[in-house]
């Protein structure tokens, strides 16, 4: 958690898209994904944008409400 807020403090991008092999995920869809509440919380703290869509027309919430987060 405190390595990803160390990387948004010095400007690295909070809502940079993946590769196309991950299917255009931002860093906010990935968390919700895989059940990470605390980096959740500094990425929508650092302004992540929520209603992005990666290449399958999914929101960060789509992620977080299919794994029962």
């Amino acid at each position: 958690e405190s390595l990803l807020e160390l990387f948004l403090d010095h400007g690295a991008s909070v809502d940079l898209v993946t590769s196309p092999t991950a299917k255009g995920k931002t860093p906010l869809m990935i968390a919700c994904d895989f059940g990470h509440p605390a980096f959740v919380s500094v990425l929508l703290r650092h302004r992540a944008q929520v209603g992005i869509r990666n290449r399958l027309g999914q929101e960060a919430v789509h992620f977080a409400a299919c794994e029962g987060h």
